[in-house]
């Protein structure tokens, strides 16, 4: 199916693009740390309807228009609402370079950060990939942008997400004020069995701990990688070994999986 501004507008409106959660964990305890935010376009039986990534571009810049944004920010208000209520649980949500580019979407952003924020507790995150396609103008024109942004909420928090899948540019955590880097899965899996991994990771670790920021690998589907990350000193996980992503409904229910568990 070929998806169209009308076709996934008309989703948004009728309450099939909702957010699913997944958990990241302590790997060393099993204790929920944060929830990353995951958009899924269902049928109205609850089935997948089309694969995320088939949409999630357009939707990267229908979510800050209107009408949808007022749906969307809703289901982001509820997702922080249900961590925040667990304790100091952080709310991870994809955030597109792309709408801080497009003006009309950068009112908006302003209007949200501005007095009762939508953004209060929670974690920004910019992909890695949607940064290496973006130009040098319109990359510098983002990241004035995301200073105003922070100096209109300084509760605002940013992630690089995906790193390790493009040309990393490590400028951008001297240039950012970065909180969190999502160590992409490409560099995790398998790093049980590499000693290049290891060692990348080994040093991508330290740097990390000299910058003062916070590490999460990312698709960590294996014990023997949990290990090998926690023997490392990665201890922020998130990946299919402890949970899947799963409905708010599911997540209220308790349905994850922590370390005492033995997985899934």
């Amino acid at each position: 199916m070929e998806v169209t501004e009308q076709l996934l507008g008309e989703a948004i409106l009728d309450g099939n693009i909702r957010f699913a959660i997944q958990h990241i964990l302590d790997a060393r305890t099993g204790e929920l740390i944060g929830g990353e935010a995951l958009s899924r376009w269902y049928t109205d039986n609850g089935r997948i309807a089309v694969p995320t990534l088939q949409y999630l571009p357009l939707l990267k810049r229908l979510e800050w228009r209107e009408p949808f944004h007022s749906i969307l920010a809703g289901q982001w208000a509820e997702i922080a609402r249900l961590l925040s209520n667990i304790g100091e649980v952080k709310s991870y949500f994809n955030f597109a370079v792309d709408a801080l580019l497009d003006d009309d979407c950068w009112a908006t952003i302003q209007q949200e950060a501005s007095g009762d924020s939508l953004f209060d507790g929670i974690v920004l995150e910019l992909s890695e990939m949607n940064l290496f396609d973006v130009g040098q103008p319109e990359l510098e024109q983002a990241s004035a942008r995301l200073r105003q942004l922070q100096s209109l909420d300084p509760t605002v928090s940013l992630a690089l997400d995906d790193f390790g899948t493009a040309l990393s540019n490590l400028n951008r955590l001297r240039v950012w004020d970065i909180s969190t880097i999502k160590l992409d899965k490409q560099l995790v899996s398998g790093c049980d069995q590499d000693p290049k991994a290891r060692a990348i990771l080994r040093n991508l670790r330290q740097m990390a701990e000299d910058l003062g920021i916070e590490l999460i690998a990312e698709g960590v589907e294996t014990e023997t990688e949990e290990e090998t990350l926690l023997t490392l000193g990665i201890y922020s996980q998130q990946g299919f070994l402890r949970a899947k992503p799963m409905t708010q409904e599911e997540f209220v229910s308790g349905h994850f999986f922590p370390k005492s568990s033995g997985g899934m």
